[in-house]
């Protein structure tokens, strides 16, 4: 997945080649993104988590990497772990306490 994101990254913003993995996640975040990349951004990321429709305790460890990354967690985020939460058939405790970390 982070290595589709990153090729549709380069091609939008003319970019070099960025080490594909949470690194990655964190320069998007960083330089900004138009609206749509957004959108889809999330949505890529929802589908990754929920393909079994439980959130494992080692995809909620790569959500805080991507999502804390030293900061708090935007709005957009905290809407992205919402919709986990209220998608999801189960969830582990990992997750649990990152939503209530970054939403409550």
């Amino acid at each position: 997945m982070i290595h589709v994101l990153n090729r549709l990254y380069q091609g939008r913003f003319k970019s070099f080649p960025i080490k594909a993995d949470d690194h990655f996640l964190t320069v998007c975040q960083a330089r900004g993104v138009p609206p749509g990349f957004d959108r889809f951004f999330y949505a890529t990321i929802k589908r990754h988590v929920l393909t079994n429709g439980a959130i494992r305790a080692d995809e909620a460890a790569w959500l805080r990497r991507v999502i804390l990354a030293g900061r708090k967690a935007t709005d957009a985020e905290k809407k992205l772990l919402r919709e986990l939460k209220g998608e999801a058939a189960r969830t582990c405790p990992e997750f649990d306490a990152l939503i209530a970390e970054c939403v409550a």
